[in-house]
């Protein structure tokens, strides 16, 4: 089966200065989410908090940055956009006393989830939402290696 076509778009410099070999790691894990899943396109975009901060107020009515933000399409060819802040992910990264690779790979699965239609709002669904990542993000293995 032919895998999906992620595209990626660094906004944010710092981001390629943190996550070492940024774009590939950020293809294999996103390529890991979708997994078993038909071929479609993911973009992924690795801008800051500033950008968050606007996308979240238009899009969420929250009137702050955030980590991540997926947006799904219902369409053939396009899975949807994922969105990543700088700022807020290392700063929860370090909160967690985790790398920032880590925690970006934690976020980038999160996403993709989202793109797949896995939600988080009821606690049953969160929960099977966080088990569905706590195993992709395993199978993924060490993502500074």
């Amino acid at each position: 089966m032919k895998k999906a076509e992620v595209l990626i778009n660094v906004e944010d410099t710092r981001w390629s200065k943190a996550v070492p070999r940024l774009r590939s790691f950020a293809r294999k894990t996103a390529l890991l989410a979708w997994e078993d899943c038909p071929p479609r396109e993911i973009s992924l975009l690795f801008t800051d908090d500033l950008y968050m901060h606007s996308l979240n107020l238009t899009y969420r009515g929250k009137n702050k940055p955030t980590n991540v933000l997926s947006f799904p399409m219902d369409d053939d060819q396009l899975a949807g956009d994922v969105v990543l802040g700088y700022e807020t992910i290392v700063k929860e990264a370090g909160r967690q006393g985790v790398p920032v690779a880590v925690h970006t790979a934690k976020m980038l699965i999160h996403g993709v989830l989202h793109l797949r239609g896995f939600d988080h709002m009821k606690r049953k669904d969160a929960l099977i939402m966080e088990a569905k990542e706590d195993k992709l993000l395993e199978a993924l293995g060490d993502p500074n290696a």
